[in-house]
């Protein structure tokens, strides 16, 4: 159980890092850009997921969660915007999270991101600007207000990848170059490349038939990820990661529960 623990900590460390690199990483490559948005792009509400892993070598489920993840359209001065928070919960007391983000609704660029993490609620603040991401010095107590990191143009928050996937324009075949950046790592925003490789056919727990779009990446030499985005409603309904002896899979619950926040 410890060997588990540690090979996932490690793994998870390495990706926050940015120690993974993405697969056709190419700072030449175009980056794919949102322009246009408009609050019918965005699925206001929230959706529930199952979040494990799972040890190929011996079929344990391990490091059970329930995500709750809630999008909503607000104003400002006449401006629109997208807040997107997320609630967290599992036995384990490292895995407890709450965040809460907000972008632009209409191309989507993150504007801040706040994260209390632990049983502790241990507080992580950031902002994002033209050319950085700085620890936001208005949040008290904030964990990394000396924080600063440079970006770049159309750099996008990594933490909201499963509210980002629903609005690209899938076809098979087709790729998205994305500037993708999870606040509070030491590694600068990086080029990764997403490709739509299959359509395929799930069935929810009555065995309707959901028809999805199949979009993956692979994580350099280190594992590959799959996200499977229904072409009706637009959300991700399952996603599968797979890193060496380990799977993480988050799954779409048919039926809600425990929504009430703490």
């Amino acid at each position: 159980m410890k060997t588990l623990h540690l090979c996932l900590a490690l793994l998870m460390t390495a990706i926050m890092a940015g120690i993974i690199p993405a697969h056709g990483q190419n700072p030449t490559l175009e980056a794919f850009q949102f322009s246009g948005l408009t609050a019918e792009d965005f699925s206001p509400g929230t959706r529930q997921y199952l979040v494990y892993r799972v040890n190929t070598n011996n079929g344990k489920a391990e490091d059970l969660s329930l995500w709750n993840r809630t999008t909503k359209v607000t104003e400002k001065d006449g401006e629109q915007f997208v807040e997107i928070t997320q609630n967290w919960r599992s036995l384990d007391e490292n895995r407890i999270r709450k965040l809460r983000s907000v972008n632009r609704l209409a191309d989507f660029s993150p504007i801040s991101h706040h994260v209390e993490d632990g049983a502790d609620g241990v507080v992580s603040a950031y902002t994002f600007n033209s050319n950085s991401i700085e620890g936001d010095p208005d949040v008290a107590p904030n964990s990394r207000v000396g924080f600063s990191m440079a970006s770049l143009p159309q750099t996008l928050n990594w933490e909201l990848d499963m509210e980002t996937f629903p609005m690209l324009p899938m076809e098979i075949g087709k790729s998205f170059n994305l500037h993708f950046y999870h606040p509070g790592s030491r590694q600068e925003p990086q080029l990764y490349t997403y490709t739509v490789t299959a359509e395929e056919t799930l069935h929810d727990q009555l065995g309707r038939p959901i028809e999805t779009w199949v979009l993956h990446i692979r994580y350099g030499d280190q594992g590959t990820g799959d996200f499977w985005v229904s072409k009706h409603t637009g959300g991700v309904i399952k996603t599968e990661e797979k890193f060496g002896n380990f799977v993480r899979y988050k799954v779409l619950l048919g039926v809600q529960t425990g929504l009430k926040e703490n």
